[in-house]
């Protein structure tokens, strides 16, 4: 933890001496009676460059150019000093044409994009591993049509068991729906109480109504119940972890067209060639 600690430190002092170095460049060129605007859109342009590397790096593991976990640190540290030559590109003020609104929420998008899935990549494994066994996100669809299988078995077999209707009749009603496919994934990111607990209170309140075979036939459909409830959590976390690139990539990728129509559009109206 240690270790970690010195490293935010030192990152965080490298960017607090990169950032004066920029502002202090920055106030010189304006003293120029240069346009000081140029000179910070053109950094930020090098710095966004540099940040879309990192999946490029990710993609091409060769030739070695560093190891990724150091990318990934000029990627974090990178992308928040991004906003020091974007607020001196804009003047700190809100954008006013309609190509400059949409380059700034394509920019913050990106940025709290990036902040989310930073986070998330944090987070998110801490409290898979802590949920018990991490399962291949691939065959939990697998695991859950198991699951249901083995549920539905036990409805129909309990009709045989106990000559009785009521655990079938319990479960079509109320459980049913509930192992067709992934539920409550908002609950299980957000760490909200799932319906767990509601579902697992219907089922004990059966109880009363059954006798000792049924009681032992519907406390093993609530077991089935808090391991489909597992299920979803691993899918939600796994889920989020898997597609938060799907929209930051594309956000990334429409804000460059927008910043290289956006350099176009300011040198054809300049009268300069870029």
């Amino acid at each position: 933890m240690k270790y970690y600690t010195r490293r935010r430190l030192k990152a965080i002092v490298i960017l607090g001496i990169i950032t004066v170095a920029f502002l202090v460049f920055f106030d010189g060129f304006r003293v120029t009676l240069r346009n000081p605007h140029m000179l910070s859109g053109w950094f930020f342009l090098a710095v966004m460059t540099f940040l879309a590397l990192f999946n490029v790096r990710k993609k091409f593991p060769v030739p070695p150019l560093g190891p990724s976990r150091l990318w990934l640190q000029f990627h974090i540290y990178g992308g928040a000093f991004t906003l020091v030559p974007y607020f001196f590109h804009v003047g700190f003020e809100v954008p006013t044409g309609t190509l400059e609104k949409s380059l700034a929420v394509l920019y913050f998008g990106v940025m709290l994009s990036g902040v989310v899935g930073l986070i998330m990549t944090r987070v998110f494994p801490r409290r898979l591993t802590a949920n018990g066994e991490e399962a291949v996100f691939e065959r939990l669809p697998e695991h859950r049509r198991r699951i249901k299988e083995e549920v539905d078995r036990l409805a129909e077999q309990s009709i045989i068991d106990t000559q009785s209707t009521t655990i079938s009749k319990f479960y079509t009603k109320r459980l049913r729906s509930y192992f067709d496919g992934p539920h409550h994934m908002f609950n299980h990111i957000f760490e909200v109480a799932p319906p767990l607990n509601r579902m697992i209170g219907e089922i004990e309140d059966q109880y009363r109504y059954l006798n000792e075979d049924e009681q032992r036939i519907l406390a093993r459909i609530a077991d089935y119940v808090r391991q489909k409830n597992r299920l979803d959590y691993q899918f939600a976390l796994q889920f989020a972890l898997k597609t938060w690139l799907f929209l930051h990539i594309p956000l990334t990728s429409g804000l460059f067209v927008l910043i290289l129509i956006h350099v176009w559009l300011t040198h054809a109206f300049s009268g300069r060639a870029l």
